[in-house]
């Protein structure tokens, strides 16, 4: 491993408290998990629950194009912006960003978006910044020229690769409370596994360097390496985490100890694939009580941690439900929905990607009958509608937006197919992907749909005709408007949606580069810029209208 020394050093800036988080009436928000950094976007989807939710206040103003001096991007690399937390606060006021999941670790400035130190994890070709600036400059060439099979190539190149690498489940790491980094590394030399924890040379200092904590060799398990797709924390302050073949561990933060438990049953044969065709290929999340929702192809589960070891036994508060799986199963994460005394769900979108579909979380209502069809666990099943009427070609791989009992979905389809890619089941993948954002092909429509705990019932509020690409939006839970990524006028727009009615607030025109390009989660960062975590410009677009 080469480890670069610290790039820059930037003065002490301080950040402000975040602005007191408020919902509508009769919504609680979900409680932060004390083990994770002191935040509320210490990993991907935002909290331990994944609802995405910023308590902050996003821009609003007059709608208008933004000046090139309100737009900071900053390069990390070919799916390294995937997963991408917010700090603690440090004792000079500062909060420090975590970037990287694949070659680098890098530390930047929450504020300012300058780098405080890399740490570089893996030796052969190595793509900084610049040749970051060279690849998005010749990807918004063939934009500009309307060659998509060569954008599609160029993807294949770089993000495939990233796509099927045995590292993607670091798009799924965390960020502890005392600010250290998770990061899962195959020593591709020696073909050991190991789980890393990195953070300050300097403890409480933001501008140190990086540097390695510690590390856990991993061993096999029933006789097969454990390769992490999914993490998240226990509310005790376990790591747990879901293998790509459906296997659950659970360790120590300080690795001195772990549990282990397989999903699969045992008649089913499950091979490891890449990372878009494994049994498990999603976030987990994790409730205050410690259940912890997993999406297999096959079924939804509640695997309860017990204090001591995984539990799926009913008397525990564990279960397992079935769901239509379709080709590939759910491409969501589990979103969790219910706090306090409110109904408690958590929301997938089923593998047919014919319905948004609820479950239970704890007790099933003793008076509840259930759902023709479905399992008992079900709640609520409601078809995916981003139009007045059905589209047979609805598909959903992001993970729903939530905020009290609303969830809000963008469709991924794009509007025009693009051309056949063969077998390659991951380029097949990217092409659809990327035609969603591209002028004449742009998916259209989004939806919003509504728990009534009187009814029992999934009820649509709204559908929109914008053009979101396919994005992951962020509500503000002070402001109640929902920020995403639209295709307006051939340029690439922030869009501000109000979450109680669907119309557009306010939009900033941005261009129609690949830095501005979705597809990956947005944030109401601290300081009210809204950050998109972008894959395909492999780097972080901040927009920040001045008032």
């Amino acid at each position: 491993m080469t480890r670069l020394k610290m790039m820059a050093v930037v003065p002490a800036v301080a950040i402000g408290l975040l602005v007191a988080s408020s919902a509508g009436a009769g919504e609680n928000l979900p409680p932060r998990n004390p083990h994770m950094a002191d935040s509320f976007w210490p990993i991907i989807h935002g909290g331990s629950d994944g609802s995405k939710i910023s308590p902050v206040a996003g821009p609003m103003g007059k709608s208008r194009p933004l000046r090139a001096d309100e737009i900071k991007w900053k390069a990390t690399g070919p799916m390294e912006s995937l997963n991408t937390s917010y700090s603690s606060v440090y004792p000079d006021g500062r909060r420090v960003m975590w970037v990287g999941s694949h070659q680098q670790l890098i530390k930047l400035d929450a504020d300012t978006l300058e780098t405080l130190s890399t740490y570089v994890m893996r030796t052969g070709t190595f793509l900084g910044p610049d040749d970051i600036e060279r690849i998005d400059r010749h990807y918004d060439r063939l934009i500009a020229k309307g060659d998509n099979q060569a954008i599609f190539d160029q993807a294949d190149k770089y993000i495939g690769a990233a796509l099927k690498s045995e590292q993607m489940g670091n798009a799924y790491s965390l960020l502890n409370r005392a600010n250290e980094h998770l990061f899962y590394f195959k020593d591709d030399a020696t073909g050991k596994r190991y789980l890393r924890f990195y953070g300050d040379a300097v403890e409480g200092d933001a501008g140190s360097e990086i540097v390695l904590r510690r590390e856990w060799e991993m061993p096999l398990f029933e006789g097969k390496p454990f390769i992490p797709f999914a993490t998240n924390m226990t509310y005790d302050g376990w790591l747990v985490l879901a293998s790509n073949t459906g296997m659950m561990l659970a360790v120590k933060s300080d690795f001195s100890d772990y549990r282990y438990l397989n999903l699969v049953p045992k008649e089913r044969k499950i091979e490891a694939t890449n990372a878009m065709q494994s049994f498990v290929r999603n976030g987990i999340a994790v409730d205050p009580d410690n259940g912890i929702y997993v999406v297999t192809h096959d079924f939804m589960a509640r695997v309860q941690w017990t204090g001591n070891d995984f539990s799926i036994n009913p008397a525990d508060g564990g279960w397992i439900a079935p769901y239509p799986p379709g080709r590939s199963g759910s491409g969501t994460s589990p979103a969790l929905m219910g706090w306090g005394d409110e109904d408690k769900l958590v929301i997938i979108a089923d593998g047919e990607n014919k319905n948004l579909t609820a479950f239970w979380r704890d007790k099933i209502p003793a008076d509840w009958k259930g759902i023709d069809g479905y399992d008992r666990r079900v709640a609520g099943v409601a078809p995916i509608m981003f139009h007045d009427q059905l589209d047979p070609r609805a598909r959903i791989e992001n993970a729903a937006t939530v905020l009290g009992y609303g969830v809000f979905f963008a469709n991924e389809v794009p509007s025009k197919d693009p051309a056949p890619q063969g077998k390659n089941f991951v380029k097949t993948f990217l092409a659809s992907a990327i035609s969603s954002g591209l002028n004449g092909s742009e998916a259209v429509g989004a939806s919003k749909w509504v728990w009534d705990p009187k009814q029992r019932k999934l009820n649509k509020q709204w559908t929109s005709p914008f053009k979101l690409t396919g994005g992951m939006c962020t509500i503000s839970s002070v402001t109640r408007v929902l920020y995403c990524i639209s295709r307006r006028d051939g340029a690439f727009n922030l869009e501000g949606i109000d979450w109680d009615n669907g119309k557009s607030k306010v939009h900033y025109k941005l261009g129609n580069s690949v830095k501005f390009f979705p597809w990956n989660n947005m944030v109401i960062a601290p300081n009210g810029a809204v950050d998109l975590f972008n894959w395909l410009g492999m780097g972080i677009a901040r927009m920040q209208p001045k008032k």
